[in-house]
């Protein structure tokens, strides 16, 4: 609401400054694509079903694209705010939410006291759980809709915030980081975010640390080691808490029909496919999936398609091309930390409508600034101006 109403006092400003000078809000090239692929959107709105939740999310990939992409883009450079600024914020929420996340988690299971209760309301729909009882614990939703959601922008900030303390060389403060996030995940519990976090972080490694891999592998090792040894002496009850825990990531990862939240995943991308099929070139309207089917596809991609269909698909798919080139393009400190991150982004898109929420465009933004100055050969510790 904060931002909805910032938004509308500068809206005059930012209009006359994108009239009067439209290159300042499109210096990235491929920004441009962003014209086309919401073109696409409004007309797949117009030659859909027609309906006011056509509208809203019509209007969701409008206010996400100028929002929180090309006018905050246009403020980090109006402003001068540095990259390492960016990514110092970045590393702060990510600590903030964390800390929620295990403070709630505290509370709930060990003290009884649910503080979530008191800034989420189920009657209204500002949320669809407070807490989760999985067998072993409850787990807590944190500052998002649901576990699954908080897991998802919280890995995709979460390297950003590592490369910051990377390039402090702030190395007791990464353990640190680290381990609280570790500790965050297990908390969530949401299955999407443990299993994307470490592929994402596997792929990364085999992509550009593959020198190193014996390391990492190590690491694993003595990581597996000391699981093995809790489980196999069954320290702290631990044998029984691994087990279930397990059982429910398997039938998760897996999408087992033993899992309700599974099996329905996999029903709505069905579902998905076949709306597809129907209308395949301009799609059926933003927001179909969610009149029809109540709850939408629970997949960015796939509601792109079924939505909107493959021609806006495929801009956003050639616009995708062009961030990895940039990323791929980056010195090996930077390219490590924001492919980490990326792959976060990607994954958890497959699963989750994640991109009417900051931190989906943030990994972009970060991405073309951050090539634009090693480009330039400038550090990122000056201010981002315009080119």
């Amino acid at each position: 609401m904060i931002l909805l109403g910032l938004i509308a006092i500068a809206c005059p400003f930012l209009l006359y400054q994108l009239y009067k000078d439209p290159k300042k809000f499109f210096v990235n090239k491929e920004d441009y694509l962003m014209l086309p692929f919401l073109a696409l959107i409004w007309i797949a709105f117009f030659y859909g079903f027609f309906k006011i939740r056509s509208f809203n999310h019509s209007m969701s990939y409008t206010f996400s694209i100028f929002c929180y992409y090309l006018v905050v883009k246009y403020l980090i450079r109006r402003e001068g705010i540095t990259i390492l600024t960016l990514a110092k914020y970045a590393m702060i929420s990510t600590i903030v939410c964390n800390l929620i996340v295990v403070v709630d988690w505290f509370l709930f299971n060990i003290v009884g006291v649910a503080i979530r209760e008191h800034f989420t309301n189920l009657s209204n729909g500002t949320s669809n759980m407070t807490y989760y009882y999985q067998t072993f614990f409850y787990s807590v939703g944190g500052v998002g809709e649901e576990p699954g959601g908080t897991a998802s922008l919280v890995n995709i900030l979460f390297p950003i915030g590592l490369w910051y303390l990377y390039q402090r060389k702030k190395y007791n403060e990464q353990i640190f980081y680290i381990l609280l996030h570790i500790v965050n995940s297990i908390f969530l519990a949401s299955a999407a975010g443990i299993a994307f976090m470490l592929i994402a972080l596997f792929v990364t490694l085999l992509l550009y640390k593959l020198d190193h891999i014996y390391k990492y592998v190590f690491y694993a090792l003595v990581a597996a080691g000391i699981i093995f040894c809790i489980y196999q002496f069954d320290i702290a009850g631990g044998q029984e808490f691994l087990d279930k825990y397990a059982s429910y990531m398997e039938e998760k990862i897996t999408l087992s029909d033993r899992n309700a939240s599974a099996l329905d995943r996999k029903i709505k991308w069905q579902w998905a496919i076949t709306d597809f099929s129907n209308s395949p070139f301009i799609g059926n309207g933003p927001g179909h999936g969610t009149e029809v089917h109540s709850t939408g596809y629970f997949n960015t991609y796939l509601t792109l398609l079924a939505d909107t269909g493959m021609f806006t698909f495929i801009i956003f798919s050639i616009y995708y091309i062009i961030i990895l080139i940039k990323l791929n393009a980056l010195p090996d400190g930077d390219r490590t930390f924001f492919m980490f991150a990326l792959l976060c982004q990607i994954l958890h898109s497959s699963i989750y409508y994640v991109y009417y929420h900051e931190p989906f465009w943030f990994i972009f933004i970060m991405i073309q600034l951050l090539y634009e100055k090693r480009v330039r050969g400038e550090t990122v510790d000056t201010p981002v101006q315009f080119v």
